[in-house]
């Protein structure tokens, strides 16, 4: 759902299963924006006023428990060139649609 709410899927993800995952499990979310804010047009003209993204950070701040893998998003804006030499779809695929970013993040359980 992609909203922080009262008994919600993602408060269940995120405090109940995460905790308990085996070492070396890793996780994949999707729709992650970090280390931007989620894009103006899928709040102001979508009205998506997802949330779940800042659990997420907060939820990694200062845990040791979990250790960031790939966030796209970051490699996007931080090492664009780099990026799209191993990942050369992308390239592609922002011809067909400019305002497209990508918003895959990866974590591990240590």
């Amino acid at each position: 759902s992609h909203i922080i709410r009262p008994q919600g899927d993602v408060l269940y993800e995120m405090l109940e299963i995460l905790p308990l995952l085996n070492s070396g499990v890793m996780v994949h979310f999707h729709d992650i924006c970090t280390p931007k804010d989620y894009f103006d047009e899928w709040i102001y003209e979508r009205n998506r006023f997802w949330n779940e993204q800042y659990l997420l950070e907060a939820f990694l701040s200062f845990n040791k428990k979990f250790k960031i893998i790939l966030a796209t998003n970051y490699l996007f804006h931080h090492h664009y060139e780099l990026f799209i030499s191993k990942c050369p779809i992308l390239e592609i695929d922002r011809k067909k649609k400019p305002e497209r970013e990508t918003g895959s993040f990866w974590i591990k359980k240590i």
